[in-house]
């Protein structure tokens, strides 16, 4: 299973919040061994894998907390707060028990590639343009 996630990295520890009983959480119930993929699409191309062990983290408040950085930091202030407004409504309609809860990563294996070598500074700068350009 892949889905695209919000993460902070914090004290060499990956944390993502989501929501429980999700799919994501039964997994990691199931088989706690994850890989997290960070990637720029923007030229030149960068990605870190990160291979690890994940757990569950109860507790609600601190769960919301995250989330609620997580938005600011993705979003902005502004767009923040009010995504996380929209989020709630969402969960208080959704059918049955949702908890808030924190996936912690810890790190087992930390894989990078950058292809900002391969590219000159001219190269690099055409590539960028070019996916500016509507055609």
């Amino acid at each position: 299973m892949s889905t695209p996630i919000w993460f902070t990295y914090r004290d060499g520890i990956f944390l993502l919040h989501t929501a429980h009983p999700l799919p994501k959480t039964q997994a990691i119930l199931k088989n706690d061994r994850v890989c997290l993929v960070i990637q720029d699409e923007r030229p030149p191309y960068r990605y870190v894998s990160v291979r690890g062990r994940a757990r569950l983290r109860p507790g609600p408040e601190e769960a919301l907390r995250l989330y609620e950085e997580q938005a600011r930091t993705y979003y902005g202030p502004l767009t923040g707060r009010a995504y996380i407004r929209y989020a709630q409504r969402l969960k208080q309609t959704s059918p049955g028990r949702i908890e808030d809860v924190i996936i912690e990563v810890t790190p087992t294996k930390i894989v990078a590639m950058s292809y900002s070598d391969a590219l000159n500074p001219a190269t690099l700068l055409a590539l960028r343009a070019f996916r500016t350009v509507k055609l």
